[in-house]
């Protein structure tokens, strides 16, 4: 087996870069094929290819816990196999063994890019701003009917306080999966103020903190 260089695996059709680190630890992830999981497991089209990958998720678990240890991968099985991992070194392995069955890499632009994304976790990789002038995402999420007047409020402050072209302001409402009764549904709120300036951001955390279910800063392709 020709180990492959950082480079080579960058230049592969299947690479993309990282939008941002997976569970908090993780900047590379590699993705495998799997059968449709909507087939029933009992069609006989299909027995054969689920066999084939239980054993082959079976060898890459094994062949990570030896080249690894424990503490520097991650496998999720959902529509694809996914693996993450800490760094790339293994990753020319599992090109060698199962690089037909390789969906998609990702893994970070740079070294530079690595550190930036472990270090500050809520930075997302994009080519562009949001809608090509905003730095900042501040997201909200409210489950019920005061959902919306939470939200409300907070589009109110943030009318009232910032400058008009330092922000963007959307709102989505949609049916939770999950019944509160037998016959009433769960409405979840949505809302994401976009910003500029950090000094934005930090009033919005100042203010409806424990209402924020997420903070995003943008980083630039072009500034790696």
């Amino acid at each position: 087996m020709t180990k492959l260089t950082l480079e080579q695996i960058k230049s592969r059709p299947d690479f993309s870069y990282s939008k941002g680190i997976f569970f908090k630890k993780y900047p590379w992830r590699v993705s495998f094929w799997q059968p449709d999981r909507l087939f029933p497991y009992n069609s006989i089209r299909n027995e054969p290819a689920y066999r084939s990958c239980r054993i082959r998720n079976m060898d890459i678990e094994s062949l990570l816990h030896n080249q690894l240890g424990y503490e520097c991968w991650k496998l999720r099985r959902d529509s694809s196999m996914f693996v993450y991992l800490t760094g790339s070194n293994v990753i020319s392995k599992l090109i060698d063994r199962w690089g037909e069955d390789i969906v998609q890499i990702q893994g970070p632009i740079n070294e530079r890019h690595q550190e930036l994304m472990l270090n500050d976790l809520t930075l997302v990789t994009k080519k562009k701003l949001w809608y090509n002038n905003f730095k900042y995402k501040v997201s909200f999420t409210r489950r019920g009917g005061s959902g919306m007047e939470t939200l409300s409020e907070i589009f109110e402050f943030v009318d009232s306080t910032f400058e008009a072209s330092k922000y963007k302001m959307n709102h989505t409402m949609y049916q939770s999966i999950k019944k509160t009764t037998i016959s009433q549904w769960a409405y979840i709120n949505t809302g994401t103020v976009y910003l500029t300036d950090y000094d934005e951001v930090a009033t919005l955390h100042l203010m409806y903190k424990k209402y924020i279910t997420a903070t995003a800063k943008c980083i630039l392709i072009d500034e790696m």
